[in-house]
């Protein structure tokens, strides 16, 4: 009788034991779960990166291939004087030839040299203006040359970056 208590005492402690094990394992479980982040939070925000590094590089890709087709059109079809044509279409205001450090920016070479790079968005990012400047035989010595480029880019030079080609063809046998 002795031996079937001592049986049901060992197989109670090993249950025992095996509820212990248990225990220890969900809390080692419950204690990983909150040292380490959700899984499904990582990749939504990978995901969020990649969708928004997509769109960025669609649009750059569109940007270049119009800027390609603009350059095109500018060395078909005469060039600045078709050029200055264009820029005639998208300003307001009449403009005065600008001038940086004393010496007159000649705007289509200005044009071609950003087109030529991709774009305003490409050249800022990848700090060319110091380049084109000298493209542009502007004095390199002070740091506000590439500032004034650039600037002077955006307010009279951007509009063409955007230009429908064949809208401005139309506009230009109606006005010209």
């Amino acid at each position: 009788v002795d031996d079937d208590s001592d049986d049901s005492s060992d197989s109670d402690s090993d249950s025992d034991e095996d509820e212990e094990g248990k225990d220890e394992d969900v809390t080692m479980e419950t204690e990983e779960d909150t040292r380490t982040p959700k899984p499904a939070a990582v990749p939504e925000a990978v995901q969020k990166k990649r969708v928004a590094e997509q769109m960025r590089a669609g649009k750059k890709v569109k940007v270049k291939k119009k800027l390609r087709q603009i350059i095109e059109k500018y060395e078909e079809v005469g060039g600045e004087e078709v050029f200055r044509q264009d820029l005639k279409l998208i300003s307001q205001e009449k403009q005065k030839p600008p001038v940086i450090g004393g010496v007159r920016v000649p705007m289509y070479k200005l044009f071609m040299a950003v087109a030529r790079r991709g774009g305003l968005s490409e050249v800022q990012e990848n700090k060319e203006w110091v380049q084109i400047a000298k493209i542009l035989g502007l004095d390199i010595s002070t740091s506000s040359t590439s500032h004034q480029l650039n600037k002077l880019f955006e307010k009279t030079l951007l509009g063409l970056e955007f230009l429908d080609i064949q809208a401005a063809a139309r506009m230009r046998q109606q006005t010209f």
